[in-house]
């Protein structure tokens, strides 16, 4: 497998129809043909109303893993032989707020449940969805890929997690909503995830007016490959996967981390407070 990487941000939005929603993606994947070797679309892709989810949406689009919304972008996957990262409103005793990886053969290698639910700046995220409970590394091609979700990024424990695990890249689709310093906070955490844990950091946001955009790559030096603008549209982003293990060798984390140390502050990692 060659160290370069093309990864294509689908920095779409999304309206309450997830049909009209599914075919911008694939008219986006059309679009770019045969090109990319992922394609990434941001979270809340089955659907929104005016950049919120509603338990009439919920209710109305949610479906299963077997459903004909995931089975039509793993047909696309092997159709245009590339990878898709894309999300969806699982059912399952309740409902989740998922992440669904499939190959260029259309096979599922990965399917993630947002485990930090935003329920924040008058956001109840929990009110629809129920957390997710395991943390999720693949194999994909030679290398290996982890995933999270947006509100995901606050929370660093979880991406040093997925680097022990030996991930080379995580995937995070995002609805970061809009708001005063947030679009700074957006680049900030992007970058600080992938430079604390020396690997590519790929965040896919939906455009304004709800959201930031600004859809970016981070490499595991932390700084930015590339980022988009804030309105809708879709670009495709080169990594060298090479970078990865430049930056393992040159600051080996895991043998530096005095892990040793922190477990008597273990007590306060898990305060109720």
């Amino acid at each position: 497998m060659p160290h370069q990487l093309k990864i294509a941000l689908l920095q779409i939005s999304t309206g309450p129809d997830k049909l009209q929603n599914l075919e911008k993606v694939n008219n986006s994947i059309d679009e770019l043909g045969t090109d990319p070797d992922i394609v990434v679309t941001p979270e809340y892709l089955m659907g929104l109303q005016n950049g919120e989810i509603s338990e009439e949406i919920l209710n109305k689009n949610a479906e299963t893993l077997d459903s004909e919304f995931v089975e039509t972008l793993r047909r696309k996957a092997k159709e245009m032989n590339l990878s898709i990262l894309f999300t969806t409103y699982r059912r399952e005793n309740g409902f989740f707020n998922s992440s669904v990886f499939v190959d260029d053969s259309g096979d599922v290698l990965g399917v993630y449940d947002k485990i930090h639910l935003f329920d924040a700046f008058d956001h109840e995220e929990s009110d629809f969805f129920n957390w997710g409970e395991n943390i999720v590394v693949f194999d994909w091609k030679d290398f290996k890929i982890g995933l999270a979700t947006c509100f995901d990024l606050r929370f660093p424990e979880l991406f040093r997690i997925i680097r022990f695990k030996g991930a080379d890249m995580v995937l995070v689709p995002s609805g970061f909503y809009a708001g005063p310093h947030k679009a700074e906070q957006w680049r900030t955490l992007i970058s600080a995830r992938a430079h604390e844990n020396n690997f590519f950091v790929v965040g896919v946001d939906q455009p304004k007016p709800y959201f930031v955009g600004e859809s970016m790559v981070a490499s595991p030096l932390g700084y930015e490959v590339d980022r988009m603008g804030k309105e809708e549209g879709v670009r495709t982003v080169e990594i060298d996967m090479q970078e990865v293990e430049e930056a393992w060798r040159n600051m080996p984390m895991e043998k530096l981390l005095r892990a040793d140390y922190y477990k008597k502050y273990e007590p306060y990692l898990y305060s109720e407070k």
